[in-house]
């Protein structure tokens, strides 16, 4: 299950969930050059989750397998979305590109205990 809060800013899923996240930018049209960087970190500086993402229909698509989420604890994971035209690579991260959008540090993965769901 994946459930985004009213706000738009906390995404609340089950430990070992699977599924696609899409995201769509209000104001921005994505162009065929156009990349996506998604990570998720601890919030202690460790990255539990990051993707070069694909750009399907206008909208940025994030997948999640059983193995990104099933060994995290119940919390909150904040995460970052960088999109860039024609971006520059440095260890598999987009580091610089024209146009870079990046959201603010307000934005969560919230985990929750897969018992929830019997």
């Amino acid at each position: 299950m994946f459930k985004l809060d009213k706000n738009g800013t906390t995404l609340v899923m089950h430990k070992g969930n699977t599924g696609t996240l899409r995201i769509h930018l209000n104001g921005y049209s994505f162009g065929p050059s156009d990349r996506a960087y998604f990570a998720m970190g601890d919030g202690k500086g460790t990255i539990v989750k990051s993707a070069i993402c694909e750009i399907v229909d206008g909208c940025v698509e994030i997948a999640f397998a059983n193995a990104d989420t099933k060994n995290l604890a119940e919390g909150s994971y904040p995460y970052g979305l960088t999109v860039a035209t024609d971006p520059v690579y440095d260890n598999g991260k987009i580091v610089n590109g024209s146009c870079v959008i990046t959201p603010d540090n307000d934005h969560v993965v919230q985990i929750v205990d897969t018992t929830a769901l019997i």
